[in-house]
């Protein structure tokens, strides 16, 4: 029995080491910056590659992932983007939340950490929200993902609020957030 259980775990050890060792080939493989393959897209001087999940602007020495280019972005309203802190919350509203809008705050999450930022997630309210902390504007500085009519990125006291009338939208208003950290938008 005892036997079992070590063959059990060694097993577990192995294939958890090649998945991780896998993965790591694999961006390593399908990084842009490994090949000599010329930008498929430019847009006020950055550089776009097309990856096997979308694309990716080249800033720097450095490949960030995006899903839409500026021109099918830009069309969005935003407002400058303005937050003066190292720690961000990203806020969701409970009952919304769905696997696109969580895809969005990871996103967004992803490139805030590459920035330097620290990040916690957070609800836009109480309700339903359980042991998370909810954000106070006045406060906290946030993006802040929510339902709503229009389209549009906007400032409320210290946060940034991501409106969309449909949670798959949350991922557009996420590449411009990144376009406008970048100064491509």
């Amino acid at each position: 029995m005892k036997k079992q259980k070590s063959h059990t775990k060694l097993f577990m050890g192995i294939f958890i080491a090649f998945l991780m060792i896998a993965s790591i080939l694999g961006i390593i493989v399908s990084n842009p910056a490994n090949s000599e393959e010329k930008p498929v897209y430019e847009y006020e001087g950055y550089e776009f590659y097309r990856t096997d999940t979308g694309w990716a602007v080249k800033d720097n020495e450095n490949y960030l992932p995006v899903d839409y280019l500026p021109e099918e972005v830009k069309n969005i309203a935003y407002e400058d983007i303005n937050l003066n802190s190292d720690k961000i919350y990203l806020a969701y509203t409970p009952g919304n939340y769905d696997a696109s809008e969580e895809y969005a705050i990871r996103k967004l999450g992803t490139f805030l950490s590459f920035e330097g930022r620290r990040l916690v997630l957070a609800c836009n309210q109480e309700e339903g929200c359980g042991d998370i902390p909810i954000i106070d504007c006045n406060v906290d500085y946030a993006f802040s993902f929510i339902i709503g009519e229009d389209e549009k990125i906007y400032n409320k006291d210290n946060c940034v609020m991501l409106m969309s009338n449909d949670t798959v939208d949350f991922s557009k208003e996420v590449d411009v957030v990144i376009y406008k950290t970048l100064g491509v938008l």
